[in-house]
């Protein structure tokens, strides 16, 4: 008697064991698919609205809208002496060709 008894108990709880277990699958699982669709810069965003992140920093260059696309200017530029060219010093052409410099 004491026999079924054990085997019906051990029965029960290894049950329950694979309801916990799937639980925690399942749990991982949603938890996985709606971490994906996140967006990174929204989170980053976030955290610097309460000045915990600080985005990097990157000067970028990219070409001027002329005709030879030869002519450069710093993205991040305050000053028109930031422009720089290629095939000569045409600092103030660079400036009047790009909008952000």
């Amino acid at each position: 008697m004491n026999y079924d008894i054990l085997i019906i108990y051990s029965n029960i709880k290894f049950i329950m064991d694979l309801k916990f277990f799937a639980f925690l699958s399942l749990t991982s699982l949603v938890s996985f698919i709606v971490a994906i669709p996140y967006n990174k810069a929204d989170f980053a965003s976030e955290l610097g609205r309460t000045d915990y992140f600080e985005e990097p920093h990157e000067v970028k260059r990219a070409p001027c809208r002329n005709a030879r696309d030869d002519y450069y200017c710093f993205l991040e530029a305050m000053y028109d002496d930031a422009c720089s060219s290629s095939p000569g010093d045409m600092r103030m052409k660079c400036a009047k060709e790009c909008g952000f410099c």
